[in-house]
C-alpha cells in the first residue's frame, strides 16, 4: 500500500498511468465524435439538394408537365425538346449552379450513402449526381454516377 500512498503530494506511478489512459481515450472519443458529426453533416447537405433539385424542376416543368432543363425550349409551343426520352423529360441537377442542365455534371455528393425519394443509392464521394426525370406531372429523382473524363 505504500506505493499508492505519496505523503510528499505527488503524483503516484499508477495515478500517472491512470491519467494517460483516461487522456487517451478522451482524445479517441473526441476524434470519433467528430468524425460521426462531419458525417452527419455530409448526410444532411445530401438531402437537401435533393430537396433542392426536386424544387428546380418542379419550377422548371410546371410541376412535371413540361421539360426540367433550365431555359430549355421545350418548354415552349411547337418546339422540339431533346431531353424529351422514353421516360421522360430527363435533367441533371448542376450544384455549382443549383440548377437543371442537360448534360451530366462532374459528381459532388458528400457522402458514400445518399437517399432521395426514399430509396439509398451508394457511391464514392464526389462521384455521384442527382439525375431528375418528368412525365405525366410526376417527379422522380434518383443519384447517378457523375461526367468523368
Amino acid at each position: 500500500m505504500r506505493i499508492l500512498r505519496d505523503h510528499r503530494g505527488d503524483v503516484s506511478r499508477l495515478e500517472l498511468i491512470l491519467i494517460l489512459v483516461l487522456s487517451i481515450e478522451s482524445a479517441f472519443l473526441l476524434y470519433k465524435g467528430l468524425g460521426w458529426m462531419k458525417n452527419q453533416q455530409a448526410i444532411g447537405d445530401d438531402a437537401l439538394m435533393v430537396n433542392t433539385a426536386d424544387s428546380v424542376a418542379r419550377i422548371n416543368s410546371n410541376n412535371g408537365m413540361n421539360c426540367v432543363v433550365n431555359g430549355c425550349e421545350g418548354n415552349k409551343d411547337g418546339a422540339v425538346c431533346t431531353h424529351l426520352l422514353s421516360q421522360g423529360y430527363v435533367g441533371y441537377f448542376d450544384h455549382g449552379t443549383n440548377t437543371i442542365v442537360g448534360l451530366k455534371p462532374y459528381g459532388y455528393n458528400e457522402y458514400t450513402e445518399m437517399k432521395a425519394d426514399g430509396i439509398a443509392y451508394y457511391g464514392a464521394v464526389n462521384s455521384m449526381v442527382i439525375q431528375v426525370i418528368a412525365r405525366d406531372g410526376k417527379m422522380a429523382l434518383s443519384w447517378v454516377p457523375g461526367r468523368v473524363d
